[in-house]
């Protein structure tokens, strides 16, 4: 969609990913591609080739889509001189990235937010039925889209969906919130 979008808006676009086959590389509406090292196995790498695109496609501005969003913004002092990055610092991302701090962040600022309780606060999981009057839906700490994103259907004890959705991720409780569900009509 931001290859489609950037294109359509007149802009050249080069994408880039440390997999061979990224989806993006694909599309009819870019101007180039390059794949560089894992930002997670070989950071060092990865800067330099981004440094090195820079130069040669006469990048002005880097969207970063993925987890290698923090290291850019770790290293963002290293690339402010070639390259617009419109990222926050390094521990500002780091913050709100972990929906628990997020959380606590969002009180703090006395932002709305659905009631979030970390699952390992719980003796029992059939204390999560006491705890929250209505729906509830487990989420991983971290990470995105809908990985992870379970609604429990209501009862007096979610020790049985509880066990089986960790069962099934494969997950320790200490990575979950339970969260109040809010319907939207």
């Amino acid at each position: 969609c931001i290859v489609r979008e950037l294109k359509n808006k007149g802009h050249r676009v080069i994408v880039a990913d440390y997999i061979k086959h990224s989806l993006c590389f694909f599309s009819n509406k870019i101007d180039g591609k390059f794949i560089y090292p894992s930002p997670f196995s070989h950071p060092d790498s990865f800067i330099d080739a981004i440094k090195t695109n820079i130069t040669k496609y006469n990048i002005e501005l880097i969207i970063p889509v993925h987890e290698e969003t923090f290291l850019l913004a770790k290293r963002r002092d290293e690339l402010k001189s070639m390259v617009f990055l419109p990222l926050p610092d390094y521990r500002s991302i780091v913050k709100v990235h972990n929906k628990n701090t997020l959380y606590d962040l969002s009180q703090l600022l006395s932002i709305p937010t659905p009631k979030t309780v970390p699952l390992d606060q719980f003796r029992t999981f059939g204390g999560v039925a006491a705890e929250f009057t209505g729906q509830v839906v487990l989420k991983p700490r971290q990470g995105g889209g809908n990985w992870g994103l379970r609604r429990l259907g209501k009862c007096d004890d979610y020790s049985l969906q509880i066990e089986e959705y960790l069962a099934t991720l494969k997950i320790d409780p200490s990575r979950i919130l339970v969260q109040e569900w809010i319907p939207v009509e």
